[in-house]
């Protein structure tokens, strides 16, 4: 992953701390996340990391189709990445397709 890159995400994990936490708008912050990212996923060289942010994102923005289609992106291009299983459980769990979550 490039250096900047790597600084997008870190300062995206921090803004999703902050939208947990209730210290921030939930809209326009993740707005402000798609934004930061977009550039990110729509190489093909994206990374893992980036496509699991970004689909997290979508998903808690309720674009779960296109969540689901990112973070399968991400499980294609590193396998071994848990977090995107898991955010895409989490995607399967919200549109309630339990039978998918589990796998």
């Amino acid at each position: 992953m490039k250096s900047a890159e790597d600084g997008i995400n870190l300062r995206v994990r921090r803004l999703v701390d902050q939208i947990h936490a209730g210290v921030v708008d939930f809209d326009e912050t993740y707005a402000t996340i798609k934004e930061m990212l977009r550039p990110f996923v729509t190489d093909d060289r994206a990374s893992a990391v980036s496509l699991t942010n970004y689909g997290g994102a979508l998903s808690d923005t309720g674009s779960h189709s296109v969540a689901i289609a990112i973070l399968e992106r991400a499980i294609a291009s590193e396998p071994g990445f848990s977090q995107a299983y898991f955010n895409l459980g989490v995607v399967f769990m919200n549109t309630r397709d339990l039978m998918k979550a589990l796998n």
